[in-house]
């Protein structure tokens, strides 16, 4: 007869921040509008999408080095009363977005208040945009909970060690 073994337990997942910075390559935002056909899903009678679309490579950390991530960075109107109005809403956000690394895979997804989008276009147009940092936790099993974005014109690595 075998003997069994002792399963292990999962590994806890660490609360230590791992900061990401990635140079931006290329960009577009394209925008969507149209009545809304999906009153199921959202509510209203017209519905809309934007998103700034970019790639960009990873520089740090150095074991994800070089990889080429598909960005996608989308416009949330429900955030901009979030924001305006803290006080009325009894919220606690887990993440801003998801970064996945697994395999070939490499990708980016992220909301931002509906109107940064156009600021955002309007920097990363006039060469005031090339890098981003993120912040958020460590990669576990290719996937990682992104806390928060910074877009900057130059990296200081000093800044975020």
């Amino acid at each position: 007869m075998k003997k069994r073994r002792k399963k292990k337990g999962r590994k806890s997942i660490t609360e230590t921040i791992c900061y990401y910075g990635v140079e931006i390559l290329d960009w577009e935002l394209p925008y969507s509008f149209s009545i809304n056909r999906f009153k199921d899903l959202f509510v209203g009678p017209y519905w809309e999408h934007a998103s700034l679309k970019m790639t960009g490579k990873v520089f740090q950390p150095k074991n994800i080095e070089n990889r080429v991530v598909e960005i996608n960075i989308m416009g949330d109107r429900r955030l901009i009363p979030l924001l305006k109005y803290p006080e009325k809403y009894d919220y606690e956000p887990k993440c801003i977005g998801t970064l996945t690394i697994r395999g070939k895979q490499s990708e980016l997804s992220t909301w931002v208040p509906f109107d940064a989008l156009h600021l955002l276009m309007y920097l990363l147009k006039e060469g005031e945009i090339k890098f981003l940092t993120l912040s958020g936790q460590y990669l576990y099993r290719g996937s990682a909970n992104i806390t928060s974005i910074n877009f900057e014109k130059a990296y200081n690595p000093a800044d975020w060690e």
